[in-house]
């Protein structure tokens, strides 16, 4: 486990007792292997399930705790994954001889209302500017009659209110165009910055597109990766890439 690179989450976070990053990861496979990828639903499973509570040696992290080893042990995860395909490769199961790759999409924990286009970005920006105009405008009619009639009637508190919270609204979607300039995409989530918005032929879909590649022998996947192209063009190449570099570097 050292070295792969593993930490537990508590030897990150001072004062918490540290779980051993081997009982994490076989937590980590079980909720893979069984589509239970939501750490809350992982610590339910650690209460309930026998089979998971025999393999953790009857321990339960909190959902925190699984969902901080995932976060911080991305590297090392990606290494357990290389490692155990070289290993099936040693045990004679891939034949690297056929390997069919394909591509799929994957739904984000990001609704269609999170992702923001570019374009969209810039009409919101273009129609707030003339609401501003305008009552900046209604701003300064209020205070020239004030000063007309001699006194001090006050200022509109509600279209006082109504301008400040369009200049927030005109800051933040001028720093979101910023940001899309400066990264060159053409999409931007609030919520899941690697989702975008995809049409699965008629149908939208707000993720990503996953390319997995499948040995011919006993069809194991021998290597996936997630991208958030709209569809599989270009996605070959980086794929045989990766996969040349597992059946022929060990």
């Amino acid at each position: 486990m050292q070295a792969l690179g593993f930490n537990a989450p508590g030897d990150l976070t001072p004062g918490q007792p540290a779980f051993d990053p081997a009982v994490l990861l076989k937590l980590y496979v079980y909720g893979d292997l069984n589509r239970v990828r939501s750490s809350r639903r992982l610590e339910r499973e650690c209460w309930r399930n026998l089979e998971l509570s025999w393999l953790r040696e009857g321990l339960v992290p909190s959902y925190r705790t699984s969902a901080e080893f995932r976060r911080v042990n991305g590297s090392a995860l990606r290494a357990a994954n290389r490692d155990f395909v070289v290993l099936c490769q040693e045990l004679e199961l891939l034949g690297a001889e056929t390997i069919g790759i394909d591509g799929w999409f994957s739904h984000a924990s990001a609704s269609d209302a999170s992702i923001t286009p570019k374009k969209g970005l810039e009409a919101e920006l273009k129609q707030i500017e003339p609401d501003l105009d305008a009552d900046t405008q209604c701003l300064d009619a209020n205070d020239a009659q004030e000063n007309q009639a001699g006194d001090r009637l006050g200022e509109d508190p509600t279209l006082a209110s109504k301008l400040e919270e369009l200049k927030t609204r005109q800051a933040r979607q001028q720093a979101q165009r910023k940001q899309l300039e400066e990264s060159d995409e053409t999409q931007l989530s609030c919520t899941d910055p690697d989702a975008r918005a995809l049409n699965k032929g008629n149908q939208p879909v707000t993720g990503y597109k996953v390319q997995g590649c499948v040995d011919d022998k006993h069809q194991l996947i021998v290597h996936h990766q997630v991208t958030n192209a709209g569809n599989d063009r270009n996605q070959l190449r980086g794929c045989l890439k990766t996969n040349l570099l597992i059946f022929y570097w060990h």
